[in-house]
């Protein structure tokens, strides 16, 4: 037997090449006949649905990816979702790999329909991840992804990473396709999905380049202007509302520096954000208290009181830090008046989450989740005095109470 293996052994070698080398070449075939779609946008008009893909491509008389890459949108049409997906593969030319979007953006439009059924579809066949972030626009969404044609090409790939390291500076909210199934199946339950508005090329060169200044006399300022273009949060418009819905469908939206902050505090994912205070000093003259929000931590509990529920929210600061005072002369403020700073901040954190909770209490929405809660740990009392979860949002009133453990100036 070993004189028959080693007489044979180039035979051997041969047919093992023989078998490999055609499987590595079907392959390389089949990835040559793909292109790796990394984001969607989803449009309606004119009865008819519009599904746009972001993909990235070589730059022309490239030969390799990475650096050289560039983005490009490509959009079909079709009477419904799922021949505008199929006329996407004839728009390319290649097959659609659709496995790799890491977002979806939906249009203005497409916020008349259940957005938990299309997105319930796109879970169930696996179409998109069950991880892909949900966005919405006050536009269409082809508009927003030709966008991310101009900017950074990490930022405009990376959406989904972005929007997770804003929800930790309380810039926005990162919802992905089965949060937003699973709060729409809840008592109650309403989802929030950050709304997705890029500055465009034109307004972020008018901003790092003023008319008033020529290029002579900006001098060395083009260094400046280049790292400031590569700041991912240029690319964002400041403020940008949470959109709002309930059971999956389009119900309002949570907009305004209050709403905006209310929620982020109640945000266990949102750890970093800034509050400005306006007081006094010994001299009336107003004072600008910036107090900026390290980690924190929200516990949420409901009890009953002569049968009203009552939201108790709890906001534990476990670090925050004053980083500046605007008027102050003396700049002893912070040190003489400590306890009022601190005091302000009890309050204005209770004001804040108090108005949040009436707006999303007008739109229906357990932004608390409170139903849930009273539900698991109070069965009897709650299906007893509420026969519906909208009956219980509408009663209740919410509690807040803030420990500050730790405040540094």
């Amino acid at each position: 037997m070993k004189k028959f293996l080693k007489r044979n052994v180039a035979f051997f070698i041969f047919l093992c090449l023989a078998l490999l080398f055609p499987l590595g070449v079907s392959s390389q075939s089949k990835l040559n006949m793909r292109v790796i779609v990394t984001g969607l946008g989803i449009d309606k008009g004119d009865g008819e649905y519009v599904v746009s893909a972001q993909v990235a491509r070589i730059a022309p008389g490239q030969d390799a990816p990475g650096s050289n890459a560039e983005i490009d949108v490509i959009s079909a049409s079709a009477s419904t979702l799922v021949s505008a997906m199929s006329k996407l593969s004839y728009q390319t030319g290649k097959i659609a790999a659709y496995s790799h979007a890491s977002f979806v953006v939906f249009g203005k439009e497409m916020l008349n329909e259940n957005m938990a059924s299309t997105l319930d579809y796109f879970v169930r066949n696996k179409v998109v991840k069950s991880s892909t972030m949900v966005l919405c626009c006050d536009s269409n969404a082809v508009d927003e992804l030709k966008k991310t044609k101009q900017i950074d090409l990490s930022v405009g790939l990376g959406l989904q990473k972005v929007y997770m390291y804003r929800e930790s500076e309380s810039e926005g909210k990162m919802t992905t396709a089965l949060e937003f199934l699973r709060s729409s199946k809840e008592f109650g339950g309403g989802s929030l999905v950050s709304e997705l508005q890029l500055v465009s090329h034109e307004e972020i060169l008018k901003e790092a380049l003023p008319n008033s200044k020529s290029e002579d006399e900006s001098g060395g300022s083009q260094k400046q202007d280049e790292k400031k273009q590569k700041d991912e949060k240029q690319y964002f418009k400041a403020d940008t509302p949470l959109v709002c819905f309930k059971n999956g469908k389009f119900v309002g939206k949570l907009e305004g520096d209050e709403n905006l902050l209310g929620f982020m505090l109640i945000n266990n994912k949102a750890q970093k954000c800034e509050v400005v205070l306006n007081l006094n000093d010994e001299q009336g003259n107003p004072l600008s208290v910036t107090v900026s929000i390290k980690r924190k931590k929200c516990r949420t509990s409901v009890r009953f009181e002569n049968g009203t529920p009552v939201f108790d929210v709890q906001i534990k600061i476990k670090a925050a830090e004053i980083d500046e005072i605007i008027g102050e002369e003396t700049n002893n403020f912070a040190v003489s008046n400590f306890n009022e700073i601190e005091n302000e901040l009890k309050n204005m954190i209770c004001e804040k989450i108090s108005k949040m909770f009436l707006t999303m209490q007008g739109l229906e929405i357990d932004v608390l989740k409170a139903y849930e809660i009273a539900y698991k740990f109070n069965y009897y009392e709650t299906t007893k005095l509420f026969k519906t979860p909208e009956e219980f949002l509408k009663k209740g009133r919410v509690s807040v109470s803030v420990q500050i453990d730790k405040l540094e100036y």
